[in-house]
């Protein structure tokens, strides 16, 4: 079996709604994640990972309602490890919020 280099999952989620960037079907690993603010104004964001079926808690944030200016992009390289049926999500304040990660699955 070999390892896959990929674009694991994108998004742009309507306003205020939560959505799924990634829904591990295989052991990954996210190597970097973009968030793209695609707007003329200053907006937030937040990422959090879900462990499996889990309902979404405050334990999960690793972003909550963090600003990115107008077309503004952040790039956050942290080697998140993601299990089979972990869900790495998004939520952007507007729409707009374009959502990348790239990663690796695993074998």
């Amino acid at each position: 079996m070999v390892d896959t280099l990929k674009i694991l999952g994108q998004i742009s989620p309507p306003a205020t709604t939560e959505e799924a960037i990634v829904s591990a079907s295989k052991p990954s690993i996210v190597s970097t994640l973009f968030v793209c603010n695609t707007t003329a104004s200053a907006v937030t964001y937040r990422l959090w990972i879900r462990k499996g079926a889990e309902d979404t808690a405050t334990k999960q944030y690793i972003y909550y309602d963090d600003e990115l200016q107008a077309n503004e992009t952040i790039a956050v390289t942290a080697g998140i490890t993601l299990a089979v049926g972990d869900i790495l999500m998004g939520y952007g304040s507007v729409a707009g919020i374009a959502f990348t990660a790239c990663g690796l699955d695993k074998s």
